[in-house]
């Protein structure tokens, strides 16, 4: 069955009522939108009252009150946002919670069954408490992204491979889809859906890596995000016979970008572009952990452009999820940074038989000068990494783990400063976790051994902006 919001040959954001995760909000809270136009108060006079309000919510009632101030909310959110205070517009309020699968290698079957493999194969969101109760769940654990929504059976299945600002990227794995790779821009909130063009043929990547870019993160003027149209760029990075290849796909085009060649370093191993998760973006270039630096590409041009980076000076990662990439939270200076963790032997623990290890987060910063263009082109960049000791994390007495490869480091949300973890059954408190590395704090996002082996881990975050500007309905 064609899904009516889906048009490939028109491969832009429409909007649908159908969204996923509002539409649970919006049963809980019943609103009523009144047709009518208010006020006979400019637009301009309106925007200014409403910036004088120092709750979020007052914002959103308003929008709600009629047609024409949902109009004037969602066209200003972003100024909007600016004029609320800062604790309602930064920290882990803008983390939502996660997207993942238990089993990634499962596709849609042939004919409708139920088993333990199918219901693996489904993506799933897992909310924050603080998520949960804004958006009314009445559960904040494994929410299936099939169950509910316009779009379930198009997303049934699919495998998410990135986030980035209420926005989300899947691949589809639907039977019909099987010939190529077929990706996807979903707004969870709102049920806007951008179908990008398959990559399919010659033309079909192996294993790939991708990010997603939005146009607040690009040097240049792109259009703001709205209810109607939202501005994105995807990029994906994989492997030819004997070169490493990228590639990118802009919003409102018709096609993908040529593919180009990495230019600043060898073929990256097969084995590890494989298990790549999703880049993080800072400054209009997306990065991605290697064995001892990092892979950048810039991409705020209309062609990628790898970056070059420092070859070495960070110590090699043992395992699948031994660093993660992120971004300090400095507000004046942000930075490129590798997190890492480090383990310490309690020795009464020890004394006692009991061989478990305490948790320390370990913070590497990227010292970077530029010289010349930093593409690698007619300039250079030199720089150096750098471990930071006053940016070590001891994690909480209680989480302790038995063996080195019991934490994972999933991923770093770079808007909320927050990075998810899962501890495995060899630790004393198995389950998935978020530590605002500002703060401190931890939560517990699930609970068991079972978040151990989730798949394709992606954090779903949101500026004051964007979270305003979902929230409005869209009235024709």
């Amino acid at each position: 069955m064609e899904d009516p919001f889906i048009h490939p040959s028109s491969p832009t954001m429409r909007y649908s009522n159908g969204g996923w995760l509002l539409r649970r909000r919006g049963q809980q809270v019943g609103i009523v939108v009144d047709m009518s136009n208010g006020t006979p108060l400019p637009d301009e006079l309106l925007v200014a009252v409403f910036t004088r309000f120092s709750d979020m919510a007052d914002v959103v009632r308003c929008a709600a009150s009629c047609r024409r101030w949902s109009r004037v909310v969602a066209r200003e959110a972003a100024v909007l946002a600016r004029a609320l205070p800062p604790q309602l517009t930064r920290g882990p309020r803008a983390l939502l919670g996660l997207f993942h699968q238990e089993d990634a290698g499962v596709a849609a079957p042939r004919k409708r069954r139920r088993s333990s493999s199918v219901a693996g194969g489904q993506p799933c969101f897992v909310a924050t408490a603080e998520a949960a109760r804004l958006l009314g769940f009445q559960s904040s654990n494994n929410i299936s992204m099939s169950d509910g929504g316009d779009h379930g059976a198009l997303l049934a299945y699919s495998r998410p491979v990135a986030s980035r600002n209420g926005h989300l990227v899947v691949e589809l794995r639907r039977e019909r889809h099987a010939d190529g790779v077929h990706l996807c821009v979903f707004n969870p909130m709102t049920g806007d859906v951008a179908l990008l063009p398959p990559l399919s043929g010659k033309d079909k990547p192996g294993h790939y890596a991708c990010a997603l870019l939005t146009g607040d993160d690009l040097h240049h003027q792109a259009p703001r995000p709205t209810t109607a149209g939202f501005f994105f760029r995807v990029l994906i990075v994989y492997n030819r016979r004997s070169f490493t290849a990228l590639r990118a796909y802009t919003s409102g085009a018709t096609q993908w970008s040529s593919e180009a060649a990495r230019s600043q370093g060898p073929k990256i191993d097969s084995g590890r572009l494989r298990r790549l998760s999703q880049g993080v973006v800072f400054h209009g270039v997306a990065y991605w952990p290697l064995r001892l630096s990092a892979l950048a590409v810039r991409l705020d041009g209309p062609e990628p452009r790898e970056v070059y980076m420092p070859p070495a000076g960070i110590m090699a990662d043992w395992s699948q999820h031994g660093h993660v990439l992120g971004v300090t939270t400095d507000v004046k200076q942000q930075q490129l940074c590798f997190i890492e963790p480090g383990f310490f032997v309690d020795g009464d623990l020890l004394n006692a038989g009991l061989p478990f290890r305490s948790i320390v987060l370990h913070t590497s910063v990227l010292h970077r000068t530029v010289v010349g263009d930093d593409d690698g082109g007619s300039g250079h960049a030199a720089g150096e990494w750098e471990r930071q000791d006053g940016r070590r994390i001891k994690l909480p007495q209680k989480m302790k783990v038995g063996a080195w490869d019991a934490i994972k480091l999933r991923c770093f949300c770079e808007k909320s400063g927050v990075l998810l973890f899962t501890l495995g059954e060899d630790s004393s408190c198995p389950g998935a976790y978020a530590l605002n590395v500002t703060t401190k704090e931890i939560e517990k996002l699930a609970d068991g051994t079972c978040c151990d082996s989730w798949r394709n881990v992606v954090g779903y975050e949101m500026d004051a902006a964007a979270y305003i500007a979902s929230l409005i309905p869209c009235h024709s």
